[in-house]
């Protein structure tokens, strides 16, 4: 008799992305008004290009035959008795906007909230 169990593995697979970074700094202006002329802080940024690699799980299951058969029948024939219990790794994918505060070190020390795109990603087993 054939019986069929199912054997799984998660592997990670690479990416290499182009993803817009910016890169600010700090630099003082003259700024002028009826009062007279003074040095003010001024923050500017530029977007730049990055390559980042980035890993993403990938599952794989796949259906394995056993051969199994009964002590009786199984005189002439080496056999054995097999228990299987296996567990599928099924990854679910948890994404969101998540809101964080990013301060610049200035005078002033101003902070503004910057919005990220996160990705989690959690592991749960199921009987097969």
């Amino acid at each position: 008799r054939t019986k069929y169990y199912t054997e799984c593995s998660t592997d990670m697979v690479y990416h290499n992305m182009v993803e817009d970074y910016p890169v600010c700094g700090v630099n003082k202006h003259e700024k002028c008004s009826d009062t007279g002329c003074s040095m003010i802080p001024v923050m500017k940024c530029k977007i730049e290009k990055r390559t980042i690699r980035k890993a993403k799980p990938e599952s794989k299951c796949k259906r394995v035959p056993a051969r199994i058969c009964r002590k009786k029948r199984c005189e002439k024939k080496r056999c054995f008795e097999r228990v299987v219990m296996s567990k599928e790794m099924v990854p679910q994918e948890k994404c969101e906007y998540k809101e964080k505060r990013v301060c610049q070190e200035v005078e002033g020390s101003t902070c503004r909230p910057v919005t990220r795109h996160q990705c989690d990603y959690h592991y749960t087993g199921k009987h097969a």
